[in-house]
């Protein structure tokens, strides 16, 4: 909903932060808002969250990366960028190089284990909510 909108988007990660604190917990609040919300006007019993998008896997890779130390190469794939005769090895090779960038850039260590911190460095806003929905 426009009316829980914290951003617009997030800033580059390779350069600081996506997020500030204030802005995760704001995404985390949010999404947590409007899955009360969804639950007590539609009555639901299941909630299934996904999203759609151009760059959030590259986001969520990245996510992954810091949390768990996970190889960055074994996490990337193409995303919303395939092109009609299959993978493009270029744009894997961007986002790979793009997220090893945010992985020193934030030092990945300090990360790992520390979902909020890791959210702030590299996370999107919508991943931010959607786990203040999963909280909910």
């Amino acid at each position: 909903s426009f009316e829980n909108r914290v951003k617009g988007g997030t800033k580059n990660f390779c350069i600081g932060c996506a997020m500030t604190k204030e802005e995760v917990e704001r995404c985390i609040q949010s999404g947590r808002k409007e899955t009360s919300k969804f639950i007590d006007e539609m009555g639901g019993k299941l909630v299934l969250f996904g999203e759609v998008g151009i760059g959030n896997t590259t986001s969520s890779s990245a996510l992954i990366a810091a949390l768990t130390g996970t190889d960055v190469e074994s996490l990337c794939g193409t995303g919303a960028s395939t092109t009609r005769d299959g993978i493009n090895d270029e744009v894997v090779a961007k986002k790979i190089s793009i997220i090893k960038e945010a992985m020193q850039y934030h030092d990945a260590s300090s990360l790992k284990g520390a979902p909020l911190n890791a959210l702030q460095a590299v996370g999107g806003a919508e991943i931010a909510a959607m786990g203040g929905g999963m909280l909910e």
